[in-house]
């Protein structure tokens, strides 16, 4: 059997996932706020258009809004996923791992994986195969690997 090797660009990619998975319920409130309120230009209230022409029914609109948005339908689609993986990181095999993701991606998001092995008393080299091994449960449960 062949092994595939996983490239870093791929690495850099579970990462990114990882980022927008810890903060994935602000996310998609923030979309939802989005789509009921969304900027728009200033109406001319001298216009020649009647009111009566237009019907409003807002709350269908704001379901109509929801169901066809593609962001929010990955963002949710993200959610079911980051809960399988938070699942999965709850096993007492992988606490290292809820560690260290927890430090990363939840407490200190702007240290570097190298100040976050370190803070966490790991060896450089100990650090990044606990990041290698936390990335690839995420590619598992993603379906990328």
């Amino acid at each position: 059997m062949i092994e595939e090797k996983i490239s870093n660009q791929q690495y850099l990619g579970w990462e990114a996932d990882l980022e927008v998975i810890a903060r994935i319920d602000n996310q998609i409130s923030l979309r939802k706020t989005y789509l009921m309120s969304p900027w728009k230009p200033r109406r001319d209230e001298n216009s020649s258009v009647s009111r009566s022409s237009f019907i409003s029914r807002p709350q269908e609109n704001y379901i109509e809004k929801l169901e066809k948005d593609k962001r929010l339908n990955k963002l949710e689609y993200f959610k079911k996923l980051s809960l399988e993986f938070t699942k999965e990181l709850k096993k007492a095999e992988n606490a290292e791992l809820k560690e260290l993701y927890e430090m990363k991606f939840i407490k200190a998001p702007y240290m570097t994986w190298k100040d976050v092995s370190e803070a966490l008393g790991y060896k450089h080299t100990n650090g990044y195969n606990r990041r290698k091994a936390l990335l690839e449960i995420w590619g598992k449960i993603c379906g990328e690997c």
